[in-house]
């Protein structure tokens, strides 16, 4: 990575940040990476696969909250679609990702320890007796990830569903 040579970075790693994903999905894990990155003095980044990111909606939100971080903030589109391109991930680089496609997406770079994955929904239902709910699977049941689940309801469905990655390695 050819950015800033000090610091540690947490990169959260999303579909799209707009206002209007931050208030159907995004929130709670900004605010888990905001709180993630003061505590431990991480360099925060927003990556976005589907569309530009929106620095503005962020600080929008964030501000909502009493979460200011105007400091340390990048943010990089790496679109899904076209001509590839690559992604400078640091050694000791940490990924919040926000699905099981961005976390999917993720393991093709970093190795599994170094990512947390923020679980809100049980996605496997958004895609019946298909590749894609397989896959949901696969993620939700590796035990190298770690999973941070919003409800505890949520943790004990997907724990009861044999999610082992979920039973193994979550709160």
């Amino acid at each position: 990575d050819p950015g800033p040579p000090s610091g540690r970075r947490l990169t959260v790693l999303a579909d799209a940040l707009d206002a209007d994903s931050l208030f159907a999905r995004l929130g709670t894990p900004i605010l888990l990476a905001a709180a993630m990155a003061r505590q431990q003095g991480l360099r925060l980044r927003f990556v976005t696969r589907h569309a530009p990111p929106e620095p503005a909606a962020l600080g929008s939100y964030l501000e909502s909250y009493g979460a200011n971080l105007s400091d340390n903030i990048e943010f990089e589109y790496a679109a899904i679609h076209g001509a590839p391109q690559g992604l400078g991930i640091t050694d000791d680089e940490l990924l919040l990702t926000t699905s099981w496609q961005t976390t999917w997406a993720g393991l093709s770079s970093v190795h599994p320890s170094r990512i947390i994955y923020f679980v809100s929904d049980d996605e496997r239902a958004f895609y019946p007796a298909s590749d894609q709910q397989l896959r949901c699977r696969e993620i939700l049941c590796d035990t190298c990830l770690r999973f941070v689940v919003s409800t505890p309801a949520l943790r004990d469905h997907l724990v009861t569903a044999g999610m082992t990655g979920i039973a193994h390695s979550s709160i």
